[in-house]
């Protein structure tokens, strides 16, 4: 199991595996350096990457200083020690590209390019209360097509100050490889028919 931690700045998070989105950046000709400002603006590439594997996005997040657990094996996935689960999705894909790493980027460091074209997301931190916070993280995975399945979890058990500031979430994340699977981000992707945030206010 891989263990990290990510605070979503913006409004959301998307995987991508960096050689492999910049690679279609280069095909599509895209100059421009605030990539979200771009697909805000070009929606039809942006769409054409979610089908493709290119990126996985996860609109409307609410979420503050969150762990993260992920596991890239075909072994079943078991949820964490004092977790339970709140919400489960499946069935995201992903390409990854020759560098056999993948990153989750907060939205705000998409608007910098040359965040992303260096993929050093241990440089995509903050301080705050001499507490360092991390809005990308990465890891590494074999090259090739990947599907994953994402999980809301909670704590069992909270302390008074989590249940009084709604936190004691953390997301779970399950990579495996598929023969018989097709890719259907777009609908999964869909933040108008899932809730991908970790709050007692989730709207669906």
């Amino acid at each position: 199991m891989i263990i990290k931690n990510i605070t979503p700045m913006g409004y959301g998070m998307m995987f991508l595996s960096v050689d492999f989105f910049l690679e279609n950046i280069k095909q599509n000709s895209i100059r421009s350096s605030k990539l979200l400002s771009y697909f805000n603006k070009n929606m039809d590439v942006y769409f054409d990457f979610i089908s493709r594997g290119v990126i996985v996005p996860f609109n409307r997040i609410v979420c503050s200083d969150t762990p993260l657990y992920i596991k890239t094996s075909d072994c079943e996935y078991e949820l964490p020690l004092g977790y339970e689960l709140v919400f489960k999705y499946d069935g995201f894909c992903i390409e990854v590209g020759k560098n056999s790493l993948i990153s989750l980027m907060s939205f705000s460091s998409m608007d910098d390019k040359n965040i992303v074209k260096k993929g050093l997301t241990h440089q995509n931190h903050f301080t705050f209360d001499n507490k360092e916070y991390w809005t990308a993280i990465d890891f590494e995975i074999p090259s090739g097509k990947w599907f994953f399945n994402m999980y809301g979890l909670r704590k069992k058990e909270l302390t008074s100050e989590e249940k009084h500031y709604d936190q004691g979430y953390a997301y779970g994340f399950h990579f495996y490889q598929s023969n018989e699977l097709s890719n259907h981000n777009l609908e999964k992707c869909d933040d108008d028919k899932f809730d991908f945030s970790l709050s007692k206010n989730r709207r669906l």
